[in-house]
């Protein structure tokens, strides 16, 4: 297993959207600790993180293995909250979350959040505000686009002033 194995030993074991959500939910534990974000190797090291360390180091492994991922986070109703979009060998576009492979197979960001809309709009206080939808670099933090096309600062990573690289 992977318990005991090095950083740089679970980067390359964890070369599948499959193997990050297994490791993420076998061994990283969902434990707050107010705001700021863990780099990925601070989560690793604590094995522990909120929503955003938990996306934060998933895409960030998928990166280090070759896949176009983002940490995708979003104002909802009641929280902000947290995940990973990837642009899987196929050339869809899916998403992790904590545990969890969401295989939307969607041709386009845009696509991916429609098809996640059902899944968080069961959660109370999850359902996504569509204006305040991100997609983040794992080790910039910077927005992408938003459903508008518009570059904006992610709400959930304001006044971050420490470094965040790997």
């Amino acid at each position: 297993g992977l318990q005991n194995a090095t950083w740089e030993q679970t980067i390359k074991a964890l070369n599948t959207p499959e193997a990050v959500a297994g490791y993420d939910d076998k061994y990283i534990a969902y434990v707050p600790h107010g705001s700021g974000t863990y780099t990925p190797k601070e989560t690793f090291d604590k094995k522990a993180g909120v929503c955003r360390d938990h996306a934060r180091f998933q895409a960030s492994i998928l990166k280090m293995n070759g896949y176009q991922a983002y940490m995708l986070s979003y104002g909802g109703a009641s929280v902000n909250h947290a995940f990973v979009a990837y642009i899987d060998k196929d050339g869809t576009w899916n998403a992790i979350e904590y545990g969890r492979v969401y295989k939307a197979g969607a041709k386009s960001f845009e696509e991916l959040v429609a098809s996640l809309q059902q899944h968080f709009s069961n959660k109370k206080g999850y359902e996504i505000d569509w204006t305040r939808v991100g997609l983040n670099e794992p080790d910039d933090l910077q927005v992408m686009f938003n459903e508008r096309g518009a570059m904006i600062k992610e709400v959930i990573n304001r006044g971050f002033d420490r470094d965040l690289k790997y």
